[in-house]
């Protein structure tokens, strides 16, 4: 790519000749606004997470604790 381009043909381009175009971004980026209600629903997300994984946690410890006081078998998943 070593030649250099024709300054004679770029003096002479007509620029009016070029349609007009109506830009549009495909991928706008997010307002601050949206991006806040994203991070607050992310921590609802997370703590609603914690909160299902804690009430899991407690419930296997109840479960195994009411089994092992009746002297019952526990169900498969809680077997120790």
């Amino acid at each position: 790519m070593s030649e250099k381009p024709n300054m004679a043909k770029i003096e002479k381009f007509d620029k009016s000749r070029l349609k007009k175009t109506e830009m549009e971004d495909k991928n706008p980026l997010p307002s601050k606004e949206m991006i806040e209600q994203e991070k607050q629903a992310a921590t609802i997300t997370g703590t609603l997470s914690i909160m299902c994984f804690s009430f899991e946690a407690h419930m296997k410890v109840a479960v195994v604790y009411l089994c092992d006081h009746f002297r019952l078998t526990p169900p498969g998943l809680l077997a120790t």
